[in-house]
């Protein structure tokens, strides 16, 4: 891993101005400083950096195509008609979406709120490759599909996003079991959201998190197949790329002699002084200063400009450019005359990273040894290109470790310098059996695990670099409950996005001859051209139907929206106008009578209820047509829940109450009827339903649910249309099922009492229209049930949206609630022959008779039509008398 970060290359008269500048300004992160006195920021970069804190500011924050693409040779290339130039359109007109690392009121980039995609987060590790690949990665998808990107270096205090204030380009971590800890970490997260992590400085509470690997070198790793076999990272594809690693030596030192090009003309003791004369130890600059310089770099010199700085931050730089070439040196171990085991320096990699150069050193009879600081004896990569630069410089002789396609390899080709691959054996499958443990960071290993072996001597295997991707990342987004999440492009973009060899050679040598701000600035300037100059091959690899939009659908002027606002209204203006008609007879037989009968005055209370609950049902369906709300969603669950109860269990109460009276009047028994007990009842049994609403909304409440329909439809961005519907739904399904099993108890129970009402009197049997108003309810509620579960059925089987089934049980509930009123207060409308006024025993009014006289007391007039009622069903044929005054009454 990098553990010095770089200075850049600038040119003579930028150098000596920004070197000016750092002696008056703070340290900070980016390496282009600045003050107020000068300001080469819009030049040195781009249109928009700024001079803050000290440094210039990255002036791609707000997006880099936005910047880039505005560009005229970009509007002559991408001409109108194409899919490139309406990507291009899009680029221009929109910011970038924020992601977590965006303050909430940053002016740089759109809330996701939109889109509703969520956060994607990509480890690049620590080489300019995969550094490249992920910010290409980022741009693409923060900025023409509005998903959300950050990046993942696995160390708390390193930064790699590519929209920071600061312009850092920090690399990051390699270590395998730290890379896939990252992976672990997204795959327990719930919904494998990153974000529920702490991030940011400090590493008290950090927790790396990633859900892709753009670009991985050790496919063979043993923690990679263990977290595939768990599942926690998917088998990992090909990014298309060859990798090649093995021992690279300048093209200068091959010129010179063509056996170094070879591994047998490095082979035997024969060639150990040449190799030791040839290859020497690299010097840091404090040491060139301390043991070569004459006068402690105090003078300039042609290897040092000057002394290294005070504070030891260059200590053990082994090149600076502009002020230290380099320099490499003959030591003891390069003397063949004091040290019989002489050897040549070699250049081997860090101890994190795979490298078997000893067991093919000492197997193969190489004198050649690595000497960095490393416990491993390997040098940090950051030291490694340093030592590269220096060879160029100073022309030396340097052979190390390698590998292409990479920056510094890439920067070489066409020069002297450039990097050439030694020859080694033939790999094959025993020698890669036989290799060694690659614990190199262990310093207590024994020989045999440091050199292995002869079998496993051979060169490195070319290797198909491949991509890793979380193992859950694709099922947590498509049953995200967040349906415009399960929406997200995401995952199918990195799957599918790859970057050729020609392409990354492009970028790296791009990259290494911008030489403004190297490991800064001109990385990500070099990632956002690449993607401003190939939008054409990028639509290929951007999912079908994507970028989209969404879009509120206009369902309050659908025909069935308002069918069910029009029918709603017309049920609720129905139960109004029964309820009118009711108070004008109730107001009716009080005057005719000045005391209204006994029965009447017992029944009037559950007409009452009846007409509560037939007008709380369709004030409920209406709640459900308008646009929905947490507070909408959960009133009309409470209102049809109660109401329907309250329009049914009166009645049966009622009706059931007759029945008994009935029945034991056919026994010759005395009934007593408590009207209050009978009200009690109906009330308690109507309460059961409320305290089911109340447990509802306290356990699992109805929630606002979105609902997304793809169209066809295009706008004028080449973004595809996706209408957002909202209706109500809570987690779980059990509780709509236990209200509709509520139902169909009720009208069960409905139909009992009507069946043991059928032969009753005809002056208190209403069989019949309580059996209409059971048929009706029935057909309703079976049809409700069918939609609630075609609602429910997945969307790739129904055409039908959830919103729009459930404006059509608004309508059926209206319905329903409209046609019981109607079968219910009909008879109240009916006249019949030689009666002032006919009431059913559902009517809750007795009958009376013409023949009755009229200036019989009320009292009297009672007893005579309960007496006859009852006349009727004990089938007794006697007929009361009624006498005036103080008379008997047989």
């Amino acid at each position: 891993p990098h553990t010095n970060r770089k200075m850049p290359s600038f040119h003579v008269p930028t150098a000596f101005v920004l070197l000016l500048l750092a002696s008056t300004s703070p340290k900070v992160n980016a390496a282009v400083p600045c003050n107020s006195t000068h300001n080469p920021c819009e030049e040195l970069l781009w249109k928009g950096s700024q001079c803050k804190h000290g440094y210039c500011t990255n002036p791609f924050q707000g997006g880099c195509l936005t910047s880039l693409l505005r560009e005229e040779e970009y509007a002559e290339k991408y001409g109108s008609g194409s899919s490139a130039s309406t990507l291009r359109h899009r680029a221009l007109s929109l910011q970038r979406v924020c992601n977590s690392e965006d303050s909430k009121l940053s002016p740089f980039c759109q809330p996701n709120a939109d889109s509703g995609y969520s956060e994607v987060r990509i480890f690049p590790q620590n080489w300019e490759t995969s550094i490249a690949a992920s910010w290409i990665l980022q741009i693409i998808l923060s900025e023409l599909l509005d998903v959300p990107t950050t990046l993942e270096t696995g160390i708390a205090d390193k930064n790699n996003n590519f929209y920071s204030e600061e312009n850092r380009m920090d690399y990051g971590n390699s270590d395998a079991a730290d890379k896939y800890a990252s992976f672990q970490n997204a795959f327990d997260a719930e919904g494998g959201d990153c974000r529920m992590y702490k991030s940011g400085n400090g590493e008290v509470g950090y927790v790396p998190c990633a859900h892709s690997l753009p670009e991985t070198w050790n496919s063979m790793e043993q923690i990679l197949f263990d977290k595939q076999k768990m599942g926690v990272v998917e088998k990992p594809s090909s990014t298309g790329v060859i990798g090649i690693n093995g021992w690279f030596i300048t093209k200068f030192s091959v010129d010179g002699d063509n056996s170094l090009g070879y591994y047998f003309g490095y082979q035997g003791n024969q060639t150990r002084q040449k190799l030791a004369e040839r290859f020497k130890r690299p010097t840091t600059w404090k040491d060139y200063c301390s043991l070569i310089s004459t006068n402690n770099c105090s003078a300039t010199d042609e290897v040092a400009d000057r002394a290294p700085a005070e504070d030891g931050s260059e200590d053990g730089r082994y090149f600076v450019d502009g002020s230290y070439t380099g320099h490499f040196r003959a030591t003891d171990k390069n003397n063949c005359t004091k040290t019989k085991e002489c050897t040549g320096h070699f250049m081997d990699y860090p101890c994190g990273w795979k490298s078997y150069f000893k067991q093919q050193a000492y197997h193969l009879g190489i004198a050649l040894e690595s000497n960095g600081n490393d416990v491993s004896g390997g040098y940090a990569y950051s030291e490694m290109v340093e030592i590269w630069k220096a060879a160029n410089a100073t022309k030396s002789d340097v052979i190390g470790q390698w590998w292409k396609p990479e920056a510094t390899f890439n920067s070489f080709v066409g020069t002297e310098s450039e990097l050439i691959m030694v020859t080694l054996p033939a790999a094959t499958a025993a020698c890669i059996e036989a290799r060694t443990n690659n614990d190199r960071c262990d310093g207590d290993r024994s020989f045999s695990e440091k050199y292995g072996d002869k079998e496993g001597a051979c060169a490195e295997q070319p290797t198909g670099l491949l991509r890793v991707v979380v193992g859950n990342m694709q099922s947590n987004i498509e049953h995200n409950k967040n349906p415009k999440a399960a929406m997200s492009p995401a995952y199918d973009l990195i799957n599918s996005f790859q970057l050729t060899e020609l392409h990354l050679d492009q970028i790296l040598l791009t990259w290494s001859s911008r030489g403004i701000d190297p490991y800064n600035f001109d990385m990500r300037f070099v990632a956002c051209k690449w993607v401003a100059d190939n939008l054409e091959d990028i639509t290929k690899f951007i999912p079908q139907s994507h970028p989209r939009t969404f879009t509120e659908s206009s369902f309050q002027t659908a025909p069935i929206s308002i069918s069910a606002m029009v029918i709603s209204a017309l049920a609720i203006i129905v139960t109004v106008a029964a309820a009118f008609v009711m108070s004008e007879i109730s107001t009716f037989q009080s005057v005719s009578l000045m005391r209204s009968s006994m029965l009447k005055t017992s029944q009037i209370e559950f007409v009452n209820l009846l007409l509560v609950g037939l007008l709380m049902v369709p004030v409920g369906a209406l709640l459900m047509v308008c646009k929905p709300s947490n507070g909408t969603c959960i009133s009309w669950v409470w209102l049809i829940n109660v109401g329907y109860t309250l329009m049914l269990v009166p009645t049966l109460v009622r009706v059931s109450a007759i029945i008994h009276v009935i029945q034991e009047g056919n026994k010759f028994r005395r009934v007593t009827v408590d009207k209050k007990k009978l009200l009690r009842t109906s009330l308690g049994i109507s309460a059961i339903s409320a305290i089911f609403c109340a447990l509802w909304t306290g356990l699992d409440p109805v929630k606002v649910q979105e609902e997304l329909s793809m169209t066809n439809e295009t706008n004028d961005l080449g973004e595809t249309v996706v209408t957002v519907s909202y209706y109500c739904k809570s987690e779980s399904d059990a509780w709509f099922w236990v209200s509709f099993i509520w139902q169909c108890l009720l009208l069960v129970s409905g139909s009992v009492l009507a069946f043991q009402m059928r032969s009753a009197p005809k002056i208190v049997n209403d069989s019949k229209a309580l059996a209409f108003m059971i048929y009706s309810s029935s057909i309703f509620l079976i049809l409700r049930i069918v939609l609630y579960i075609l609602a429910r059925t997945p969307s790739e089987i129904l055409i039908a949206r959830s919103s729009s089934l459930q404006m059509v049980r608004s309508l059926l509930w209206s319905l329903d609630s409209m046609v019981n009123t109607c079968i219910y207060f009909s008879k109240f409308l009916r006249k019949n022959d030689n009666s002032v006024m006919r009431n059913s025993a559902m009517g809750n009014t007795v009958i009376l008779r013409p023949s009755l006289p009229v200036t019989y007391e009320e009292e009297k007039v009672e007893e005579y039509e309960m007496s006859q009622a009852l006349c009727s069903v004990c089938g007794s044929s006697k007929r009361p008398s009624v006498t005036s005054g103080a008379g008997a009454r047989e």
